[in-house]
C-alpha cells in the first residue's frame, strides 16, 4: 500500500485525523502500540470532559472561546449532547466568570444553585458555600474510549490501514526525508504526523531535534462503584475553583469498566523527564496526597476499592499559562515530510484535526471543498449501539 499520511499514535487526535483523512479518500495508515492490557493512548488516562471554556475563564475570553468553539465542533461532528456539571466559584472571580459566560453566549446555561438542591447534587462533596457560589455549567465528561473505538472502525471501513505494534515505532532520516522503522521493515510515506503524546519528544530527539517541550504528570484517583455510591455525588462533573480538587464521576459512560466509577484529582503536577521510561508511575507521596484530599473532602477512607492513574500533560517548554492549554502543530523545518501535533486537551482534538486538514489542503493533499463520505449512523449513540452489539458485523454495512 502506498501511503500518503502515516500517523504515529492512536489516541483521540491521531484516530480522528485518520478518520477524517480516510473519509476524503487519502491513503492513510495509523500505527499504535498494542494495549496490554491497559490502554496505551495517553488521552485515556486524563480527565476527558467537554470543556465549555469556563474552566479557563481566568485566562481570558480568547482562550475560553477557543475551547467553547472546539467543544461544539466536536459535539456537532459526533452528535453528542451536552451534559451538565457544577463549578464552585469564589466571590472575587464571580463577576469575571459570569462575564465570560455572557461573552460565550452560554449565560442561559449557567445558573446559580444553592440550599438543598446543591446539597443533594453533591453529597459528601458539598460544603456550605458561604460567599462562594455553585453554578451549573455545560461541561461534562464524555466517553473518550468509545469515540476512539468508533473512529478506528470508521477509518478502517474507509480504507485506512490500522496496525498495532508490540514496540514503539522508530524513525530514520535519509536525504532530508523521514521513514518509519517497524522492526527491520522500513515504511515510507509522503507525510508523517507524530501524534503519540510523550512519545513525540523521544522520537524527535532520536532525529537530533530539540522539541522544546515539557512533560508533567497529574495524579488521579479512580474510585470503584461502592465508594462512588457512598460519596453521593450526583452531578457528572464537579470542579471546585476555590479549593484544590475536582471530581468527575463517569457513571453515565458506556465504557463498561468505568461505569459507576469516579475520577478524583487534586491540583498538583510533577515535572517528568522527556526520556523517562515510566512517566505515568506515581510516587508514594503523590498517592498519599490524593488519599488525604479525598478523605478531607468526603470523610471517606479510600484504602480499598480504588486505584491510581497518572495523567500526562505535554506542552511547549516556553509556553505561558495561556499557551500550554491550547493545541500545537509544528512542521519540522529540517525534514520535508514530518509534522508533530499536541491536542493539549481532549476537547480540542477535533479542532486540531481541522487545523491539520487545512495544513494538508495548503500542501495539496486534500480538497476541503469536496463533501466527505459520512459514515453510517444518524448519531453518535447509533454508532455506539452498533459497535457494542454482539450481532454487529461491520462487513454487513453498505457503502
Amino acid at each position: 500500500m502506498q501511503i500518503d499520511v502515516l500517523i504515529v499514535g492512536g489516541g483521540i487526535f491521531g484516530t480522528l485525523l485518520a478518520r477524517e483523512l480516510a473519509r476524503r479518500g487519502v491513503r492513510v495508515a495509523l500505527y499504535r502500540v498494542r494495549d496490554r492490557p491497559l490502554p496505551t493512548a495517553e488521552s485515556l488516562y486524563n480527565q476527558a470532559w467537554f470543556q465549555s471554556g469556563l474552566h479557563y475563564f481566568k485566562l481570558g475570553v480568547s482562550v475560553a472561546r477557543a475551547f467553547h468553539d472546539a467543544k461544539y465542533l466536536f459535539q456537532r461532528r459526533f452528535r453528542i449532547p451536552s451534559g451538565r456539571g457544577v463549578m464552585r466559584i469564589g466571590p472575587r472571580h464571580r463577576d469575571l466568570f459570569l462575564a465570560v459566560a455572557e461573552e460565550l453566549g452560554i449565560q442561559a446555561e449557567v445558573r446559580a444553585i444553592g440550599g438543598r438542591p446543591a446539597e443533594r447534587m453533591m453529597g459528601r462533596f458539598y460544603r456550605p458555600p458561604g460567599a462562594d457560589t455553585y453554578f451549573t455549567v455545560p461541561d461534562a465528561p464524555f466517553p473518550e474510549a468509545q469515540i476512539i473505538q468508533i473512529a478506528r472502525e470508521q477509518a478502517r471501513r474507509k480504507g485506512a490501514l490500522l496496525r498495532e505494534l508490540d514496540a514503539p515505532i522508530r524513525l530514520e532520516e535519509h536525504a532530508g526525508t523521514i521513514s518509519a522503522l517497524i522492526g527491520e521493515q522500513r515504511v515510507t510515506a509522503s507525510r508523517i504526523v507524530l501524534a503519540c503524546g510523550c512519545g513525540t519528544p523521544r522520537l524527535l530527539m532520536s532525529l537530533g531535534v530539540d522539541p522544546r517541550l515539557k512533560l508533567v504528570r497529574t495524579p488521579l484517583l479512580v474510585l470503584k462503584e461502592q465508594l462512588t455510591a457512598r460519596s453521593g455525588l450526583r452531578t457528572p462533573l464537579l470542579v471546585d475553583r476555590t479549593a484544590s480538587y475536582n471530581a468527575e464521576p463517569i457513571a453515565f459512560a458506556i465504557t463498561k469498566p468505568l461505569a459507576g466509577r469516579m475520577v478524583f484529582g487534586v491540583r498538583q503536577s510533577t515535572p517528568v523527564a522527556l526520556d523517562d521510561p515510566e512517566p505515568r508511575k506515581q510516587t508514594k507521596a503523590e498517592e498519599q496526597k490524593l488519599l488525604e484530599a479525598f478523605e478531607a473532602v468526603t470523610g471517606l477512607q479510600a484504602s480499598r476499592g480504588r486505584r491510581f492513574a497518572g495523567g500526562l500533560e505535554i506542552s511547549s517548554a516556553d509556553a505561558t499559562d495561556t499557551d500550554e492549554v491550547l493545541p500545537v502543530i509544528r512542521r519540522v523545518p529540517d525534514f520535508t515530510n514530518l509534522w508533530w501535533a499536541l491536542p493539549g486537551r481532549a476537547t480540542m482534538a477535533m479542532s486540531l484535526v481541522e487545523t491539520m486538514l487545512d495544513e494538508f489542503e495548503n500542501d495539496g493533499l486534500v480538497n476541503l471543498a469536496a463533501t466527505p463520505h459520512e459514515p453510517q449512523g444518524s448519531s453518535w449513540e447509533d454508532l455506539v449501539e452498533m459497535f457494542c452489539s454482539d450481532s454487529y458485523d461491520p462487513s454487513e454495512e453498505e457503502e
